[in-house]
């Protein structure tokens, strides 16, 4: 088994798709999906790799996840200032 630090980036790509609603899915699931992913690669310390749009789409994915890893950070600072 390998560790934390021998593991390679997990690279993400996400996109609006014109399928989701005929699939039984709406936004809220991709978003969800999207979410869940980062936060349990964030939490595991393991590094991700992402290439998205800057620019305003249906759903801005880039932005969605810089504010994740923001939080993220926030969540981590306040930890370790409690910690110490």
């Amino acid at each position: 088994m390998s560790t934390i630090e021998e593991l390679k980036p997990v690279g993400i790509s996400i996109s609006d798709s014109e399928d989701l609603e005929s699939l039984g899915y709406g936004q809220e699931h991709l978003d969800e999906a999207m979410d869940a992913i980062v936060a349990h690669l964030l939490i595991s310390n393991i590094e991700i790799a992402y290439g998205g749009v800057l620019t305003d789409t249906k759903t801005n994915f880039t932005q969605r996840m810089f504010n994740l890893v923001e939080k993220y950070i926030a969540f981590q600072n306040n930890e370790n200032n409690r910690k110490s």
